[in-house]
C-alpha cells in the first residue's frame, strides 16, 4: 500500500446502524462546513439590513455554541 492509501484506523461495526453512523460522520462534517460557508457568504456578498443580519448572526452563534458544547472540531472529522 502506498502511504496516502494506508488506513489511519479500521473500525468494525457491530451492526448496520453503527456502520451507517460511521459512514455518515464525514458527510455530516461537510454539511456543517456548508452551513458555516453560508455565514461567510452572507457576510461577504449579501446586502441584508441590520435586523436580518443580526438575526442570522444569532442563529449561527447558537450553532457554533452547540458545536463547542459537544466538542465538535470539523477539521478533526474531515482531515
Amino acid at each position: 500500500m502506498c502511504p496516502e492509501t494506508t488506513p489511519k484506523a479500521i473500525f468494525i461495526a457491530s451492526n448496520s446502524k453503527e456502520a451507517k453512523l460511521l459512514s455518515k460522520a464525514e458527510d455530516l462534517a461537510f454539511f456543517i462546513t456548508d452551513i458555516l460557508d453560508i455565514r461567510r457568504s452572507i457576510n461577504k456578498y449579501e446586502d441584508w439590513d441590520d435586523k436580518e443580519f443580526d438575526g442570522a448572526e444569532k442563529v449561527f452563534t447558537r450553532i457554533l455554541e452547540k458545536m463547542n458544547d459537544r466538542n465538535i472540531v470539523i477539521s478533526d472529522l474531515i482531515d
